[in-house]
């Protein structure tokens, strides 16, 4: 079956709300495929923000008992399709040696409204919706065709296995830039969580 995830920087507004939304556009689709969500960046949440529940839950969509967890290596191994909420989050999965192929940039990038007022998560909760919504027509075109990837040929991963990123944060300016192993800065992006620091995790 097919397996999808939805990866975000924290796991805890877009990602979560994606997931939701595409599980019920898929069944009203008729696509068949299994799903989840993940962090590719630091976070500190153990559940998903209180305003994308509210916002979901508008729509008769229940995130409420949804628990954010970064990405792991069997995430890399056993999905098909990785569903990026930006550019910046492609790019870290092709890093990680994700074909280019099986990444698929979300309405070519949802902006981050992590603190942000109610209004402006009822906007990226519509624009995922109509999103996902494309998402699913062109899934349901290539499964009918006959033409999506193999999982098989997930074996990109194997030299970066034991590769260690690490994800800085800046209080100025609002910036993560994630760097890995050989110093090279992957990517750079805005977040406006409140905190600062180091993290480090496994790329592999």
């Amino acid at each position: 079956m097919l397996r999808i995830l939805f990866v975000c920087s924290g796991n805890t507004c877009r990602s979560p709300m994606a997931m939701a939304i595409y599980e019920k556009i898929s069944r009203e689709m008729g696509i068949s495929s299994m799903f989840s969500s993940a962090a590719l960046g630091f976070f500190t949440e153990d559940k998903v923000s209180d305003n994308a529940a509210l916002v979901c839950r508008e729509i008769g969509l229940d995130i409420s008992h949804h628990k954010p967890r970064p990405i792991r290596e069997r995430d890399v191994h056993i999905a098909d399709i990785f569903v990026a909420m930006t550019l910046q989050h492609a790019e870290i999965l092709h890093f990680l040696g994700i074909p280019k192929g099986r990444i698929y940039v979300l309405g070519g990038g949802i902006p981050d409204p992590y603190g942000s007022d109610l209004a402006t998560y009822r906007q990226c909760r519509n624009y995922i919706e109509r999103s996902i919504r494309e998402f699913c027509e062109i899934l349901k075109r290539k499964i009918e065709s006959g033409s999506l990837p193999s999982a098989a040929t997930l074996g990109g991963m194997a030299n970066r296995t034991g590769a260690l990123c690490r994800t800085e944060y800046f209080f100025t300016g609002n910036i993560v830039r994630t760097i890995g192993t050989t110093g090279r800065v992957i990517c750079y992006e805005h977040d406006d969580r409140p905190h600062g620091g180091t993290s480090h995790r496994s790329c592999r």
